[in-house]
């Protein structure tokens, strides 16, 4: 279920497919939506259904260059464009990634 379902203003609930989720990754940055922010969900059982079973994973360098390429190909960008590239650079520049991967970046 999204994250917002639990937020105390919602009114209503939506399901999220496991593509579209990461379990730790920056919110309002990259189009997945991070379900470690669910108190709800770190719970034991729940944090390895997440992770074992669907597969679900932390954002990743590949999360932040697929959006960046998405930004690139945006007819009409977000309105805080800006901030999100800086953050989204800011995360890149602090993934470890290895000589092969770094060439693939470029």
């Amino acid at each position: 279920m999204h994250p917002t379902a639990f937020q105390s203003t919602s009114t209503t609930a939506a399901w999220v497919n496991a593509q579209s989720c990461v379990w730790r990754g920056p919110e309002n940055v990259i189009d997945k939506t991070p379900l470690a922010s669910v108190s709800l969900y770190r719970k034991k059982k729940l944090i390895q259904f997440f992770c074992e079973i669907l597969g679900i994973t932390n954002a990743n360098w590949r999360d932040y260059m697929d959006m960046l390429l998405k930004f690139r190909k945006m007819q009409r960008p977000p309105p805080d464009l800006f901030d999100k590239l800086q953050q989204l650079y800011e995360l890149l520049s602090k993934s470890r990634l290895s000589e092969q991967e770094w060439e693939s970046v470029m």
